[in-house]
């Protein structure tokens, strides 16, 4: 009797279950068409926004070129370290030169007055000393003259430290496009009728709201753009033409006079016709050393060197540069701009557009990693 009860249960419990899954398997097969159409919606919708160069992850829609944007980010940062490491040595190198290019004239103009001294009638004690002095300074002079690893190591020290600071500014350049660009289209999308009508459908699938506008990725890597914009001073600087590719610039020297300057990379230094020089109150003396120039012709001249303290092009200066007085029978000749000015920066010459662009890396505080501070280093 036991087991017929057993048996009858177990049949009515059977019997219950497939009354059950009866009832379920409609409502089961509801559920599976509504989400099979939510994501069909979900997919048009996608592809949509696809075409507008755009992608979706959750509710934040994103430009495709954010990711380029995060990749010249990236790329900067790597090479602001390498910049930072190489700085130290090659302003060392800087300085030393600086010290050994004023160590000439400095050595000459001593030597000219020990000469003066050395005209007079002194007790042989102080002649001698005077002498030795003398001695002392040419050997200084012949020394430095005849370096010749001096001025190779630092041309080759320059031109690691420019390719690198060349490369940390054109990345820099490229992300700004690229941030400019990614303004410009989100400002676009502001008053675009058609992408407020995909945003308010896909928030009525996603029963969310979208957010609508730069991401906070976005923002932040703007933010970090600008930051790293600090550091850098760029411009675009017409050129007048002078026939050919030749092209001229306003030069203003020791911030008193201006004048214009042929543009020319490939001259090591600037050159001045001893007129232009007198012009900007720059003249040379017996202890400017001499420098042989090669002019456009082929001549080749002996010209004085001397150092200006200030040179600056638009709102580029550089301190201390060289250039050299042409002597004052070559009345034709142009005054040049050149390399001893122009090393100090980043620059590229658009012949077609006859402008200038410079850029120039302040290597600052703020390109140096600061050791942070901790909580009890403050309250000390």
């Amino acid at each position: 009797m036991f087991r017929n009860a057993f048996i009858d249960h177990r049949l009515i419990f059977i019997h219950s279950g497939m009354i059950a899954c009866a009832l379920l398997f409609p409502l089961m097969f509801s559920c599976a068409q509504v989400v099979g159409d939510d994501k069909e919606v979900l997919d048009k919708l996608d592809a949509s926004f696809r075409e507008m160069g755009m992608r979706r992850s959750g509710v934040n829609l994103m430009f495709v070129e954010e990711a380029e944007l995060k990749k010249h980010l990236d790329s900067e940062k790597s090479i602001r370290n390498e910049m930072k490491k190489m700085y130290p040595g090659f302003q060392a190198m800087e300085q030393e030169d600086h010290i050994r290019t004023s160590a000439i004239p400095n050595a000459y103009e001593r030597i000219i007055a020990i000469d003066q001294l050395l005209a007079q009638n002194l007790p042989v004690t102080q002649h001698n000393q005077l002498v030795t002095e003398r001695n002392t300074l040419q050997n200084q002079i012949n020394r430095l003259r005849s370096d010749k690893q001096w001025p190779e190591q630092l041309k080759q020290a320059r031109a690691e430290f420019n390719s690198v600071r060349e490369r940390y500014i054109e990345n820099l350049l490229e992300a700004r496009k690229v941030a400019d660009d990614l303004e410009k289209r989100w400002t676009e999308l502001e008053s675009d009728i058609s992408f407020k009508k995909l945003t308010a459908e896909l928030g009525k699938e996603l029963k969310q709201s979208v957010a609508v506008g730069p991401s906070r990725t976005l923002r932040k890597m703007l933010s970090d753009l600008d930051k790293l914009e600090e550091n850098v001073l760029s411009d675009v600087i017409p050129l007048q033409s002078s026939g050919g590719n030749t092209f001229t610039i306003s030069v203003t020297v020791n911030g008193k006079v201006t004048v214009d300057m042929v543009l020319d990379s490939g001259a090591g230094i600037i050159s001045l016709p001893a007129a232009t020089a007198e012009k900007l109150g720059l003249s040379a003396d017996a202890s400017s050393p001499d420098v042989r120039l090669v002019l456009a012709d082929g001549r080749t001249v002996t010209a004085k060197l001397i150092t200006i303290p200030v040179v600056r092009v638009g709102r580029f200066e550089a301190k201390d540069v060289e250039a050299a007085i042409l002597p004052s029978e070559l009345t034709n000749a142009e005054p040049l701009l050149g390399m001893s000015f122009l090393k100090n920066f980043q620059f590229k010459v658009d012949s077609d557009a006859k402008t200038l662009t410079m850029a120039e890396v302040e290597m600052d505080d703020r390109m140096v990693d600061r050791k942070k501070s901790s909580p009890k280093d403050k309250k000390k």
